[in-house]
């Protein structure tokens, strides 16, 4: 999948197999369906950064040609482990701001009455 904007901004696209997104966080991807569409595929959500009491998430990538009900026909994938903070780092340093075109359009101007006044 690729990411493109990570909370409301855009970033130069990457490409990752799998990202941690924390409390608060919100990323938009784009994932291309051009796998064989006479299989479902597993899609897994899990905890990191803490020892997980919970078991890992799941839903399945169904295409319409696919009973939704048929189960994807390798495991689910197993998530990287909860402390693997170099995977972490990893991911983080992809994010990246997207660099625009020219100079930015946007002016900013101080309104006078955030200033303080002396008298």
């Amino acid at each position: 999948m690729v990411v493109v904007e990570a909370d409301g901004n855009y970033v130069q696209p990457f490409s990752v197999e799998d990202m941690d997104i924390y409390t608060g966080e919100s990323y938009s991807v784009l994932f291309t369906t051009d796998q064989d569409p006479s299989k479902n595929y597993w899609i897994t959500v899990s905890v990191r950064g803490r020892l997980p009491k919970s078991p890992q998430g799941l839903t399945r990538l169904n295409y319409h040609t696919t009973s939704a009900t048929e189960l994807p026909p390798s495991p689910p994938p197993i998530s990287p482990l909860w402390n693997d903070y170099n995977h972490n780092t990893a991911f983080s340093t992809k994010v990246l701001a997207h660099m625009g075109e020219g100079p930015s359009s946007i002016s900013y101007v101080a309104h006078p009455s955030s200033h303080p006044t002396n008298g």
